[in-house]
């Protein structure tokens, strides 16, 4: 798989996996006022299970000296890594 397929793919299906929560749509405006909440159903424990951060940077085959944009990273779980 090229890494542009990998980023396409990741791209389209991160909205299916982000947050396996189901809310209404008024919970999920009220989470995005509280950052708190916001952050920590991105930080959550369970999110390494479903989205394999690792699996998926080592996809990448990044090697020293090269740059990529996180776009839309909330808090970082892909780019601290």
């Amino acid at each position: 798989m090229t890494i542009w397929s990998l980023s396409v793919l990741i791209f389209l299906s991160a909205p299916l996996v982000q947050d396996r929560q189901q809310r209404t749509s008024e919970e999920m405006h009220g989470l995005h006022r509280d950052p708190d909440a916001y952050i920590a159903m991105l930080e959550s424990p369970e999110r390494d299970a479903y989205q394999m951060p690792e699996a998926v940077i080592e996809a990448l085959r990044l090697r020293p000296g090269q740059r990529i944009a996180d776009i839309g990273s909330g808090s970082g779980y892909f780019s601290l890594r």
